[in-house]
């Protein structure tokens, strides 16, 4: 049994160890060959849902900025079914197109221009798998690079691409 000015001191140090207290954590950025997956937008993930299209010089980079990670074709001849991941950033030469994208906002489409006619598409072979694909075999195809937060949006799902699996 706690006395009266026992038991107010025990609730003050109660609710003093319940105080939150926040920390400040460096967030890194992902390794290389991470693949890109959708997951929920949140602000709070930046530095993996942050992207930025360059295409200055026709090179057509998407970068996850603040890192030095381009979206990359895993498979540097685009085969159907490739993986997309994030990998450092390159030069764009012939033959090395795999972090190259034709971008086109007003229809949402993303296309790898190592072979021009494959769209970034979510992967279908488990129904739980978020994995991002080259295909050309898209259904609703759309994406949105906002102008706001630089999430770039899947249309279909509102989830965002990010660079950590």
């Amino acid at each position: 049994f706690l006395s009266p000015r026992c038991h107010k001191m025990a609730s003050w140090s109660h609710r003093l160890l319940l105080t939150p207290v926040f920390l400040s954590v460096a967030l890194r950025p992902p390794p290389a060959h991470s693949p890109t997956i959708l997951e929920a937008c949140d602000r709070e993930k930046t530095l993996f849902q942050e992207w930025e299209y360059d295409d200055a010089g026709g090179l057509g980079y998407f970068r996850l900025e603040g890192t030095g990670l381009c979206l990359d074709n895993a498979e540097p001849f685009g085969e159907e079914g490739s993986l997309i991941q994030v990998y450092p950033c390159h030069v764009i030469q012939p033959g090395k197109e795999n972090q190259s994208w034709d971008w086109d906002p007003s229809k949402g489409v993303i296309r790898s221009r190592v072979t021009g006619s494959q769209h970034l598409c979510i992967e279908r072979r488990r129904p739980d798998s978020n994995r991002l694909v080259l295909t050309s075999k898209c259904q609703r195809q759309a994406w949105t690079l906002s102008p706001t937060t630089r999430q770039l949006v899947y249309n279909h799902s509102k989830l965002c691409l990010s660079g950590v699996p």
